[in-house]
């Protein structure tokens, strides 16, 4: 393996570890140490699996938390496509085995040889079979739809990508500025903007600027992704290094908790304060306070969320009014 692979005071054995080392935002001696299971200052592939299954571990009890630090979109395209087309085999197997079935039933009909009630049934055999045959039909053109998309999908991520050189700055995508204040005030005015946008969107740009996007579970990963456009290495608190997990919901509330800046008050919220869903322990969303209306609640921009009226939006990020929960009080961090 190639030593040339250098980030920090560590070795990366290979060019692949060390792509998905930095898609993950995993580029701080204090995060690659964390990594480095061996405690040899060299991180290999092995290393990162292991690292990246005990995170999964810790950050959600689901079953389909699709995370996967090693591989790149290129594998995950890839992965995509070969389960759509291992069922379209399956289907097509299916339907030669049905075809089979209504031969036999069409030789049937034909022979001349069936009683009356034979053939009856023969007949209506033949017609359910053909409808069987029908129907796997249309599902086999909806999987290659669905191919067809994946692909095409993958394309703009890649241009997207491109469009900005794999940093959010002002050019390439115009909808995207660099943040103007490095206070709450500019965490709220930066992320507004990003309003409305998909998570395919999110991850092309949270990854292409060197931060983690954990599919299915990113709404942690979207507001810690504003907090370091905006304050870069000086993040509250040292947010960004002091917290042990900034994916992880419950682990920001103890960081908070911890450093006295877990509150339900509302009059003590700033825009570019977090606010916390649940309760201390078991915390299972986060988002972004844009604005405190006189009534106590908060506006609210999220990741990975549903629209004020509870559809989900397949992970858009929406802007919410009138919400309360536990808020982090980035602003006297």
């Amino acid at each position: 393996m190639s030593s040339d692979y250098i980030i920090g005071n560590y070795t990366v054995t290979d060019k692949s570890t060390l792509s998905a080392l930095q898609a993950a935002g995993i580029t701080s001696d204090d995060k690659l140490k964390q990594v480095d299971l061996n405690g040899d200052n060299k991180i290999s592939e092995d290393e990162l699996v292991e690292f990246a299954e005990e995170l999964d571990s810790e950050e959600t009890n689901s079953a389909n938390n699709n995370t996967r630090l090693n591989q790149s979109q290129e594998e995950l395209l890839e992965e995509q496509l070969d389960i759509i087309y291992s069922q379209i085999a399956y289907i097509e197997e299916h339907i030669d085995k049905l075809g089979e079935q209504l031969n036999q039933a069409n030789n049937m009909i034909c022979n001349g040889q069936s009683s009356a009630q034979e053939t009856d049934q023969a007949v209506q055999n033949a017609f359910n079979l053909r409808n069987q045959i029908s129907q796997q039909r249309s599902q086999v053109y909806s999987l290659l739809v669905q191919a067809e998309n994946a692909v095409q999908n993958a394309q703009r991520l890649a241009a997207s990508s491109a469009s900005y050189g794999g940093a959010v700055t002002g050019t390439g995508m115009n909808t995207i500025t660099v943040p103007t204040s490095a206070d709450a005030s500019g965490v709220a005015n930066y992320a507004l903007q990003f309003d409305g946008k998909s998570a395919g969107e999110m991850q092309s740009i949270m990854q292409g600027a060197g931060c983690a996007f954990h599919s299915g579970a990113w709404c942690a990963d979207f507001v810690t992704f504003i907090t370091k456009q905006v304050y870069g290495n000086n993040t509250p608190g040292d947010y960004a290094n002091s917290c042990s997990n900034t994916a992880y919901c419950p682990t920001i509330g103890n960081w908070a908790s911890e450093r006295g800046l877990l509150t339900t008050d509302s009059s003590q919220v700033q825009p570019g304060d977090f606010i916390l869903y649940g309760s201390p322990g078991s915390f299972y969303h986060i988002g972004l306070v844009t604005s405190v209306n006189a009534d106590g609640t908060v506006n609210t921009i999220e990741g990975n969320t549903s629209d004020d009226n509870g559809n989900y939006t397949n992970g858009v990020v929406n802007q919410h009014s009138n919400r309360t929960g536990y808020y982090v009080l980035m602003h006297r961090a």
